[in-house]
């Protein structure tokens, strides 16, 4: 990990405000998968807050050019990144006017959140519509001044000892119970305490996207329009808004709820059970199915894959899908189960690495760095099944190329004597589950995971994608092994291809106290 910054001296303090040194800052090895956070100052240029995850086999590169600092001061007007004026009166600086439906108007086109904020409009000169007065609710000024303090911060025009408030003009002529026009003004920020208890305790806490601690906490913010957030796994998050934090106290009862909770089984939207394989990562027990696939289909529009050519239920893998078509299917099920609140924005499904593939069936001595350079052989190396290491394997271990499918095959391509009684794909979970509770890692159907093969630059295939496992057309012993990958185009829409997923999590860690 390498902290810089342009101009370069800058003093980079850790997420809990201690002094580390100076930029350039590093280059120093840090676990991979480790989240970090650093706030980067130097006088006369705006503090820059970075953040990230450590990531193996690579470099995790922080820091930038920082914006110079030209904040509010006493006798001179000031503008936001808005172009809104705003003149000194006494200990502030005021706006010129109310804030403008238009200005309001710009904020939702450019909101991330797409919160859904209602907005009246006020006219106040008829020949000129830019200037109508927007008339908004609680919610809707907060979410505005929550997203530009933080364009003024990003521009260098604020720093965290600036905030841009609001005052309501109850007198405005549109103004309702729920609708008041605003007029913005920029005070120095003071720091008031907050209280937060739940039952059950243990949740964590965000103030304006900020992770300040669990609860029970007793904790100074900043007096700024803000939004708590509490969440705790398994329990629905808790929200409150207000323009004002100062000795606001919550105790609150957790509703518990279908989300997940890393570090235990669970079982998803889809009713797909998925397993804990170390930190915050679940996998899919099994492979995704056409019921599901279907669903997906359902939901996008997309076109659905081609028929394999013999019999599939709803409960069989899906096969002839291509390593995009599963990263698609990834990203709808992300999107779906964050829209359902059973996971967290932090949260996202994906294929699974090369080497998670292979720690699930006990390979942890590879050697390479690359799928291709895995399969070499090395010294004291020695093939593996996933049943152990004879040949062939015991009835019923898994769906391989069996005497049952002698109606399509020729005998020299089915393992001699060994009955599993599926033909074709199977069921999911028809064979018995690895240690791990994962079913068919070793036959059914190839899975797809997320690594190019490697290898050398003159290799061919070396940007083809990667399938681990054997199939129900598996015959010779290589292609059963745990170390078997098959490289292929990943537009690749196969019979004998299909996948399953891995739910992982880059939740922020949670301060710890001085």
């Amino acid at each position: 990990m390498l902290v810089t910054s342009s101009p370069a001296g800058a003093s980079v303090y850790d997420a809990d405000g201690n002094y580390l040194d100076e930029t350039p800052y590093g280059p120093i090895e840090l676990p991979s998968g480790s989240p970090v956070a650093y706030t980067i100052k130097k006088s006369g240029f705006a503090d820059k807050e970075e953040a990230g995850t450590v990531k193996g086999g690579a470099t995790l590169a922080l820091g930038g050019v920082l914006k110079e600092y030209h904040p509010p001061t006493d006798s001179q007007p000031w503008k936001d990144t808005e172009g809104v004026t705003y003149l000194p009166a006494e200990t502030r600086h005021v706006a010129q006017g109310p804030l403008t439906a238009a200005l309001f108007n710009k904020f939702l086109k450019e909101d991330r959140q797409k919160g859904n904020f209602q907005m009246k409009r006020e006219q106040t000169e008829p020949e000129h519509p830019e200037k109508d007065v927007a008339l908004l609710t609680q919610d809707g000024i907060t979410a505005y001044l929550a997203w530009l303090n933080k364009k003024c911060e990003r521009e260098g025009l604020l720093g965290k000892e600036f905030s841009i408030n609001a005052d309501p003009v109850p007198q405005a002529s549109g103004s309702t119970e729920n609708h008041n026009a605003y007029v913005l003004n920029v005070t120095r920020v003071f720091q008031v305490p907050i209280t937060v208890t739940t039952n059950p305790p243990g949740a964590s806490v965000f103030f304006n996207n900020r992770l300040i601690g669990r609860t029970p906490i007793e904790e100074y913010v900043n007096q700024v329009p803000y939004v708590i957030e509490i969440k705790l796994p398994g329990h629905a998050t808790m929200r409150r808004r207000g323009l004002d934090p100062q000795d606001l106290y919550l105790s609150l009862q957790l509703e518990p709820d279908k989300s997940v909770v890393f570090g235990s089984p669970w079982t998803n939207s889809l009713g797909i059970k998925l397993v804990p394989v170390g930190g915050n990562a679940l996998v899919m027990t099994h492979e995704v199915r056409v019921k599901d696939f279907q669903e997906f289909l359902k939901a996008t529009g997309r076109k659905a894959p081609a028929r394999p050519g013999f019999p599939q239920g709803e409960d069989h893998p899906v096969v002839n899908v291509s390593r995009q078509d599963a990263r698609a299917f990834a990203r709808w099920l992300t999107s779906k189960e964050r829209a359902l609140g059973l996971i967290d924005q932090h949260d996202s499904y994906r294929l699974p690495k090369d080497e998670e593939w292979s720690s699930w069936v006990r390979l942890t001595d590879e050697q390479g760095a690359s799928p291709y350079e895995k399969t070499l052989p090395h010294e004291n190396s020695r093939e593996a099944f996933p049943w152990g290491y004879s040949w062939p394997p015991p009835d019923k271990t898994g769906n391989f190329a069996d005497q049952s499918a002698l109606i399509y095959l020729p005998s020299s391509r089915v393992i001699v004597g060994y009955n599993d009684g599926q033909p074709y794909t199977a069921p999911v979970k028809t064979f018995p589950p690895n240690h791990l509770g994962l079913y068919d890692l070793e036959g059914n159907v190839m899975e797809w995971v997320d690594d190019s093969y490697g290898g050398p630059e003159s290799l061919p295939i070396r940007n083809y994608g990667v399938a681990r496992g054997g199939s129900y057309l598996s015959f010779r012993p290589k292609q059963l092994t745990t170390s078997i990958r098959t490289p292929l185009p990943e537009n690749t829409r196969d019979n004998a291809l299909g996948f399953r997923l891995i739910l992982s999590s880059e939740r922020p860690a949670i301060p710890t106290a001085p």
